[in-house]
């Protein structure tokens, strides 16, 4: 569990890593080198893409994505996910999420694109605090289980809600050149109880 959590990857076509100094590219600050999460938009051509996947300790997911041309010059994306599973182990920490990121790209082929997307994840979660521990005892305290859950497994709980719209438009002045305009809103709510 998490302050904030974005938890899952399907909306992620790339990730980017510059390592070591890099304030050329994000400031003065960086001095470690940066990672950059590059999410899916739509663009040129058509697909569609699905994956299952059944596992133990609960396991259970889904994804798709489709991406679909609109005319010579627009093209839409949808990526969809529904997610399952326990903490292996554990008799009553669960984890369930879902998400939807569809994207629309108007001026595919031109020196001029403009790009909408929308990006919402909800996550219900009984997440996992642990076990007691004492260090005088050297862990675990004297009676105490892996796999038993220590709080109120009726009270305890994580939902978190994310909506994100992103805007970017972009234009080629000349094969070297281009300026990138990005602009975005997000809200994230998140109600945790723990005992």
């Amino acid at each position: 569990s998490a302050q904030y959590s974005r938890t899952d990857s399907f909306n992620l076509e790339a990730i980017e890593l510059i390592n070591g100094a890099n304030s050329v590219y994000s400031g003065a600050g960086s001095v470690g080198g940066n990672i950059n999460l590059v999410s899916k938009t739509a663009r040129a051509g058509t697909f569609n893409t699905a994956q299952l996947g059944i596992g133990t300790d609960g396991y259970a997911r889904v994804t798709a994505d489709s991406n679909m041309e609109i005319g010579d010059s627009a093209a839409f994306r949808i990526n969809a996910m529904a997610h399952a599973n326990d903490a292996p182990g554990r008799d009553v920490e669960k984890f369930a999420r879902w998400g939807v990121a569809p994207s629309i790209v108007f001026g595919l082929g031109s020196d001029t694109r403009l790009t909408f997307s929308y990006f919402h994840q909800t996550d219900n979660n009984i997440p996992q605090y642990g076990v007691p521990y004492y260090s005088d005892f050297g862990g675990m305290l004297p009676g105490a289980k892996t796999e038993n859950y220590y709080g109120y497994s009726n009270v305890d709980s994580q939902d978190t809600d994310v909506d994100m719209l992103t805007g970017v438009l972009e234009v080629d002045f000349s094969e070297n050149t281009t300026l990138r305009s990005l602009a975005r809103f997000q809200t994230v709510d998140q109600v945790s109880v723990v005992s």
